[in-house]
């Protein structure tokens, strides 16, 4: 930890469920005031999100007061958006997660710096780092279906995309074919994360005939269909003997 901020031993953390209740970091109410974590062990994790403890003095303070910023290199920093209320009974202690979400790495610094524009404390307590989510595509509908319907593939939680497919929008939509699908998602920092895996089955479908209505079908008898129809109604062709429910794999003849 680095800066010009102070540790300070009153005023402790409270009003929220985390809330440590003991020595927390004083920014005061002097412009460019500044504490800092540095080397932050995080290395690999790809959709971090920052959230503290933040105390103000005066109720018309807010996040344009006090700047939070990351960094990647320990050298170029980036600043996150948070929300902190104003207005009657606001002064006192929030607990507040930033929007955005960012990146690990070796270097991962976290700044937290004091703004000009009020005379208002400022203190810092019970920092927290968590892992957002996971990159991950998803679909609109049942990845099982036939034709003229369709379904939409969407990816979430990047800047840029690359499909299975080479499509690079955050969405695709599929309407033929037997295929896995999957998406490389690109962070804002350059961090690739390759996604899960949908099997997407455009019909129609090969159902067997199950006369005896066992739920074993007859392998000489099938239909291409899109839903099951008739004598048609199973998926797998393994009855021994489509005429007697009491004979079909998994049952030991007497």
């Amino acid at each position: 930890m680095s800066g010009s901020a102070s540790v300070n031993a009153n005023g402790f953390s409270e009003n929220y469920p985390s809330a440590s209740a003991g020595m927390n970091i004083e920014l005061g109410n002097v412009a460019g005031t500044f504490f800092q974590i540095s080397n932050i062990t995080n290395n690999g994790i790809y959709d971090l999100r920052v959230s503290f403890g933040i105390y103000k003095s005066y109720n018309n303070s807010s996040s344009a007061n006090m700047t939070v910023e990351y960094s990647t290199n320990g050298t170029t920093f980036i600043p996150l958006t948070y929300t902190l209320g104003t207005g009657a009974g606001t002064s006192g202690w929030h607990y507040v997660t930033c929007a955005e979400s960012f990146y690990a790495s070796t270097e991962l610094s976290l700044r937290f710096k004091r703004n000009s524009g009020n005379s208002s404390v400022f203190r810092i307590d019970d920092i927290l780092l968590t892992k957002a989510g996971t990159p991950a595509i998803s679909g609109d509908g049942p990845n099982e279906f036939c034709a003229p319907d369709d379904i939409m593939l969407t990816a979430e939680g990047g800047a840029f995309y690359l499909w299975s497919s080479n499509e690079e929008s955050p969405s695709i939509v599929l309407d033929s074919g037997i295929e896995t699908y999957f998406c490389y998602i690109t962070s804002l920092n350059g961090c690739i994360i390759k996604s899960n895996k949908i099997e997407v089955t455009v019909g129609p479908t090969l159902y067997y005939a199950d006369v005896d209505n066992d739920g074993y079908g007859n392998s000489s008898m099938s239909s291409q269909q899109c839903e099951p129809w008739g004598i048609y109604q199973v998926l797998a062709g393994d009855d021994c003997d489509d005429n007697n429910a009491a004979i079909h794999i998994g049952v030991v003849e007497q």
